[in-house]
């Protein structure tokens, strides 16, 4: 099972550095057609990284305005954070009602005298 893990996460990370190579070439492409093809290169890398195809043009945005990736460096690996696994038996959420703060406690008062007690 490590070794399914780790393929999958060198095939996010490949996927990842296409994307932002593909969404560079897009930002700088002037002819519609080539433009076109590019936005398609980086959907198809998109569906095989995140199983989706939005949201696409935010992810362009924000590759291009980070600092150019070295094409000679080794590719990371990506691994996605495990599913949480939750109980078959209860949909309600797992986590905990917060506590209630205590209610403040009055300052005694001093007897006067006369008082019964």
């Amino acid at each position: 099972m490590d070794e399914l893990k780790a393929l999958v996460a060198k095939s996010n990370g490949t996927a990842e550095r296409a994307m932002d190579a593909f969404s560079r070439a897009f930002s700088l492409g002037q002819k519609p057609d080539y433009k076109a093809r590019m936005k398609k290169n980086i959907e198809e890398a998109y569906n095989v990284r995140f199983g989706k195809k939005e949201p696409v043009d935010s992810w362009i945005a924000t590759a291009v305005a980070k600092p150019f990736v070295n094409p000679q460096t080794p590719i990371a690996p990506i691994t996605d954070p495990e599913p949480v696994k939750t109980d078959a038996t209860s949909s309600a959420p797992t986590t905990p009602a917060p506590a209630k703060p205590a209610a403040p406690i009055k300052p005694a008062q001093a007897a006067k005298p006369g008082d019964k007690q």
